[in-house]
């Protein structure tokens, strides 16, 4: 028996000494580089002598080491093994763990779907439980994820759920990072000052305590809102500060939202050339973290920044790009905006049968994103309803149960009168509930709406005027001309077509770069558009080329006065043009009158084309009126 007492006590405590050196072995591992990690992860795991539990804490902590990489993809495949390995052992507080912790890493790489399925299931663990904290952080994981996928109204029931959890049974850590995540709804809801004012008091409180992760996180989430509301000077501050920590803790999944973010704000400032390069670099870190959504949104602002240059066959080539994985991982938001920027590049390629189907699949794609979100809202209504229905039969079950135990007839209408009270006032509270969730819905319904409105409102815009210039464009031009050509045919109005050029243009951007170029051709249209008289339209009709229609002048002034003012006017703006060799900028000009003895529209463009050419080829710095 002795020697029986001894033995237990020395196997105990060699357990406990085995298990002592496991933890330090697993924290020192934890505190090596980053690339000696994996090599001390396998010899750890190697070991047959590991406990069930402990194999988990080695297969868990594995999992968050390539999650902590932004290695996503190493990152899910490991976090299944584990899965696997807390089912066949039975593990159920590390089972429900692991399926909140693939929630995530499904949440980070855009896969929604999947990410509330194991969301739910360690809801439904934590709640038997009775682990309240956990509950509030699963349901504040799906609210995000219901958010995510535009379910406002269900991931406002998410956050209201998780909120007087985190109050009672959590920190007031906990309820300020869930009320920086309403914000995140509010800002999808377009709330943006009830947003800014939540993340504002988040960014405060972070700062105070300390937390730099949640730090940057509220100061992205607050430059989001800042964008949205059109500060862009505060966006971009808040942006940058959280874009270097990201880069300092070298979280590539976050500097690629950020950048996106931040290209976003210099393409909404039109400063096309600084977007495009912050999103390049987006490209290129959404790739390496397999951030996908950000990916999307980078090669977005691309597209947009090479269109507004002027260099549509560019910006289809990122277009397509964008499309194709949008549709790939069913991201209706960044669809709609690419499809409204397809029918926009096809219009500038001259392609406008597939401009027409662009903008149509946009309004198809808006229409089915309206009815579905409506149709989920009422769903969600009425499973609200169903459940207050249900919560009412099931106190009136417990109110009859009560009643047959109860002996006495005094004691019967005591319970009673109790039970009734009870009833009134939660069907009471039912029926005001009901009314802010109809308001709400109603409200949702109208905002819905109203983006619609501004949206066509938006494309009608963009679609008639030149990115880079900012004067109108071939489109424009195309309708105003037969306008004008149906007045003079109707009532022998006369008017005037110039086509204008700029003399060796090509040559001039091969030699000093398109920024020149573009700043050249900013220039010419302002200076167009200054010289010429009231009443007349300029475009940009394509490239170096543009218009100008001149309504109710006689050929005299429209010749002599008008456009030979814009020589003088061009030469004297760009005379001090810096570069390395003095460039002297002229243009040739060929003009028409719609009384020409021109039978058509087409033979009186033809005619206008024809004149700018006999410029060029007289030497160019000219205008041929006949």
């Amino acid at each position: 028996m002795q020697f029986l007492s001894l033995f237990l006590c020395f196997s105990l405590i060699s357990f406990q000494v085995f298990a002592f050196d496991f933890q330090g072995r697993l924290a020192s591992i934890q505190q090596l580089d980053k690339a000696d990690q994996l090599a001390q992860f396998e010899q750890l795991l190697a070991q047959p002598s590991l406990s069930s539990q402990q194999r988990f804490q080695a297969l868990n902590a594995l999992t968050m080491h390539y999650f902590r990489q932004s290695e996503l993809s190493n990152a899910l495949k490991q976090g299944h093994i584990t899965y696997q390995h807390t089912k066949q052992h039975q593990l159920a507080a590390p089972q429900a763990a692991t399926e909140k912790l693939l929630g995530i890493i499904y949440y980070y790489q855009g896969d929604l779907n999947n990410a509330l399925t194991y969301y739910q299931q360690a809801l439904a663990y934590y709640e038997q439980s009775g682990n309240k904290v956990q509950q509030a952080n699963v349901l504040n994981n799906i609210a995000l994820a219901q958010s995510a996928q535009g379910h406002s109204q269900a991931a406002l029931a998410s956050y209201l759920k998780a909120e007087p959890l985190y109050l009672k049974h959590g920190s007031e850590y906990d309820a300020v990072d869930v009320r920086a995540n309403i914000a995140g709804l509010y800002i999808s809801l377009r709330r943006f000052d009830q947003a800014i004012a939540m993340l504002e008091s988040a960014v405060t409180y972070y700062q105070k305590h300390g937390h730099d992760n949640d730090l940057a996180r509220a100061q992205a989430d607050l430059g989001v809102a800042l964008k949205y509301a059109e500060n862009f000077p505060d966006a971009l501050a808040h942006l940058q500060a959280s874009l270097s920590y990201y880069q300092q803790k070298e979280e590539g999944y976050n500097v690629a939202a950020a950048l996106h973010n931040i290209a976003e704000v210099y393409l909404l400032m039109k400063l096309p050339i600084k977007a495009q390069a912050y999103a390049e670099q987006g490209v290129s870190r959404s790739r390496a973290s397999d951030h996908n959504k950000a990916l999307v949104g980078n090669l977005q602002v691309l597209a947009k920044s090479w269109y507004w240059r002027g260099d549509a066959l560019q910006a289809q080539l990122y277009l397509r790009e964008g499309l194709k994985l949008a549709n790939e991982l069913d991201y209706l938001s960044s669809l709609s905006s690419l499809l409204i920027l397809n029918a926009l590049i096809e219009a500038a390629l001259e392609q406008p049968e597939k401009a027409i189907a662009a903008e149509q699949a946009y309004q198809a794609l808006e229409r089915n994103r309206f009815n579905t979100e409506l149709n989920t809202m009422l769903a969600e209504s009425e499973a609200l309803q169903l459940q207050q229905k249900l919560e009412v039969v099931q106190q009136q079950k417990a109110y009859q149960a009560e009643l047959s135990r109860n002996k006495t007839v005094e004691e019967r209408y005591l319970f009673a009168a109790f039970t009734l009270l009870f009833l009134v006032m939660f069907l009471a509270y039912k029926k005001l509930r009901d009314f802010y969730l109809n308001k709400e819905l109603a409200l949702q319904v109208e905002l819905q709406t109203e983006k619609l409105t501004r949206v066509n409102q938006q494309l009608l815009q963009v679609s008639l005027e030149d990115g880079l210039t900012g004067i109108q464009n071939r489109r424009s031009f195309d309708a105003d001309i037969r306008k004008l050509w149906q007045k003079f045919t109707e009532q022998h109005q006369n008017f005037a077509l110039v086509f204008i050029d700029i003399d060796h243009f090509k040559a001039f951007n091969d030699m000093f770069g398109h920024i020149a170029g573009d700043r050249v051709l900013q220039e010419a249209a302002q200076v167009f558009s200054q010289a010429m008289p009231n009443g007349a339209g300029v475009y940009r009709y394509g490239g170096e080329e543009f218009a100008v229609l001149i309504d109710g002048l006689d050929e005299t002034i429209c010749c002599h006065e008008g456009v030979r003012s814009i020589y003088k006017e061009i030469q004297s703006c760009l005379v001090g043009y810096s570069a390395p060799e003095q460039a002297t900028i002229t243009v040739s000009a060929g003009t028409c009158f719609a009384d020409e003895q021109v039978e058509s529209l087409n033979e009186f463009i033809n005619m206008a084309d024809k004149r700018l050419y006999q410029a060029k080829r007289a030497g160019r710095d000219q205008l041929v009126c006949q």
